[in-house]
C-alpha cells in the first residue's frame, strides 16, 4: 500500500478519506509523480517540479490533455483539507493502457535530516544499479532493491553504480564531488535531473565556481576533498564518507552553497505569499 499519511488524498481533484484508499486502483498502471516540498504552505519550487513531470509524460510518449491547473487544484485541496503546512506531498499521474490518466495527491510521511546530520555529515555506501530511464521520474522497483540496501548497510543513502563503475546518483537523490572549489556532478543524461540539483548549479554560477558535468569513476573518489547530496527533502547534505573513503564534512563551499539555498527558499516563500 502506498505511504500516505493525514485525513484526506485528493484524486481527480475530489477529496476522499486517507481510510478508503483503495492501493489496488495503483496496480497495472504507469504511474509518474513528483515530491515536493511544503513549507509555510508553499509548495516549493512547484513551476519546476511540474515542469518536469509534464517531460517525464512527454519522455514516455503520452500526449495528454492534462493542464498545471488540474495538479494544482489536486494540490492546494490536500494541503488546506489535512491543515498541514510544512511536509511532504507526492502528486501522481497514473496512466492505463488506452491512454486514459488519473490524478492524485496526499502527504507521504517524511524525514528531514537533523542538525547533527548536517554538522558531522552522513554515510553512504555504493551500489551496483542504475535506472533504466533516468529523466524520467516514474516508480520503479529500484527504490525497494535501494531502501532494503540502505537498511542492512545501516547507511543514509545508497550511491548508484552502473555497469562502467562509475558513481551515477543517489537512490533519492543527486550528487556533487568537490576539489577545491571546482564541483563536478554526473552527466544530466545519466541522472534524474533534481530540482535541487539544478538549484545548486545555479547557486554555483551565481558564486563564479564552476560546476562541471563528467563522469566520476569509484576509482576516482580519493581525489576529492569533500562531497554532499541534493534532494527535496535533504536540501544540501555533506557526505561523511562513502564506504572507507572519508570526505571533510566541514567545508566552505558546501557552506556557503546550503546558504544560499536556505535563502532561495525563503525567498521562494516570500514572493508566493506575495502572489497570491
Amino acid at each position: 500500500m502506498p505511504e500516505l499519511i493525514g485525513t484526506h488524498y485528493c484524486q481527480n481533484g475530489v477529496l476522499k478519506s486517507t481510510d478508503f484508499f483503495n492501493p489496488s486502483f495503483l496496480q497495472n498502471k504507469r504511474i509518474i509523480y513528483e515530491v515536493i516540498r511544503i513549507e509555510e504552505g508553499i509548495g516549493l519550487f512547484w513551476e519546476d517540479h511540474i515542469s518536469r513531470m509534464f517531460e517525464s509524460l512527454k519522455l514516455i510518449g503520452f500526449e495528454t490533455d492534462l493542464n498545471t491547473m488540474e495538479l494544482n487544484s489536486c494540490f492546494l485541496k490536500v494541503i488546506e483539507s489535512n491543515k498541514r503546512y510544512s511536509g511532504n506531498i507526492k502528486i501522481m499521474v497514473c496512466l492505463n493502457y488506452e491512454g486514459q490518466y488519473d490524478i492524485f495527491a496526499y502527504f507521504i510521511p517524511h524525514f528531514y535530516p537533523s542538525q547533527t546530520m548536517y554538522d558531522n555529515g552522513i554515510d553512504t555506501s555504493l551500489l551496483h544499479a542504475k535506472r533504466q530511464a533516468p529523466n524520467i521520474k516514474a516508480l520503479s522497483p529500484l527504490r525497494e532493491i535501494a531502501e532494503k540496501y540502505i537498511r542492512e548497510k545501516r547507511i543514509f543513502e545508497a550511491l548508484l553504480v552502473n555497469e562502467q563503475n562509475n558513481i551515477t546518483e543517489g537512490s533519492k537523490s543527486n550528487i556533487f564531488f568537490i576539489q577545491g572549489i571546482l564541483l563536478v556532478t554526473p552527466p544530466a543524461d545519466q541522472v534524474l535531473k533534481g530540482i535541487t540539483r539544478q538549484k545548486i548549479i545555479d547557486i554555483c554560477n551565481m558564486l563564479n565556481y564552476k560546476v562541471i558535468e563528467k563522469i566520476v569513476c569509484c576509482s576516482d573518489l580519493n581525489k576529492f576533498d569533500a562531497a554532499f547530496i541534493t534532494g527535496t527533502s535533504p536540501k544540501v547534505l555533506p557526505i561523511r564518507n562513502i564506504d572507507e573513503q572519508a570526505y571533510a564534512v566541514q567545508n566552505q563551499v558546501i557552506n556557503q552553497i546550503s546558504g544560499m539555498y536556505d535563502n532561495m527558499i525563503r525567498q521562494y516563500i516570500r514572493n508566493a505569499k506575495l502572489n497570491s
